[in-house]
């Protein structure tokens, strides 16, 4: 049954509101969230990265970055079980994993958001952001659950958009931030995000930094994947200091300060 999103635009009140983002996520100084150890990935005869030994921990904000083609977006397919290593070694919370596609990723609290927008146009924003694990009641989508949550969640992020609109109405900066919102809306550990800011304005990236810092003050881990030097101070400006390292001769990463 369809129901019309202007009749359910909410009035989310705090006991409706979802948990917060990273809610309840406890803190494991002695324990990475994520470690990369010594992978590899081909493709054929050709060698997309090598080597790479990544560590990422909770409330840590991990700037990789690199030109086009350095190898940065296949290494983060890996972690979203998007590709499966040629070789080398992915733990997460210190026990050995491996992931045959990206569902099996996200159950174990990794979130991806993509550079190239993956919304459904002819539904609306709040469809898009839990297509896939919408909210049910009695086995049907629970429309008026789904709406609500949606539009707290964009709330939450301080993203300025009803999530009645269909997205075919919003511009592209718009949707880009939708997609943020789509990868947020089930609570990770490890939020990635690759080239976030590809189409956004800088007041809009303003709100996305905004976004960062409180995904990181609420102790979850981040990968901020570009290729602009001037970013790096916009992600860092509030992260504490981390010795996260990767060692490999194709990429380089920075962990946020």
């Amino acid at each position: 049954m369809n129901a019309s999103p202007n009749s359910l635009r909410p009035n989310a009140s705090a006991a409706t509101r979802p948990p917060p983002l990273g809610a309840g996520i406890p803190d494991r100084p002695e324990c990475p969230f994520v470690e990369l150890r010594s992978i590899a990935k081909s493709f054929g005869p050709v060698e997309a990265i090598r080597n790479v030994s990544l560590t990422l921990r909770s409330g840590r904000v991990h700037t990789i970055l690199g030109e086009n083609g350095a190898g940065k977006s296949t290494l983060m397919k890996i972690l979203a079980g998007v590709h499966e290593p040629t070789r080398g070694e992915l733990l997460v919370r210190g026990q050995r994993v491996t992931f045959a596609n990206p569902s099996e990723s996200q159950v174990a609290g990794i979130s991806i958001i993509y550079q190239e927008l993956s919304l459904a146009t002819n539904l609306s924003v709040a469809e898009n952001i839990f297509a896939g694990h919408e909210p049910r009641r009695f086995g049907i989508v629970d429309f008026t659950s789904l709406f609500r949550r949606a539009q707290a969640l964009l709330d939450d992020l301080g993203i300025a958009i009803d999530a009645g609109a269909p997205v075919a109405r919003l511009s592209m900066a718009q949707r880009q931030l939708v997609e943020i919102a789509k990868g947020l809306s089930r609570n990770a550990e490890l939020v990635i995000m690759d080239e976030p800011t590809s189409s956004l304005s800088d007041r809009e990236a303003e709100v996305l930094f905004n976004i960062v810092t409180k995904l990181k003050a609420r102790g979850v881990a981040i990968v901020y994947i570009s290729h602009r030097m001037d970013e790096i101070p916009m992600t860092s400006r509030s992260c504490a200091t981390a010795s996260t390292s990767v060692r490999t001769t194709r990429l380089r990463q920075r962990s946020a300060r």
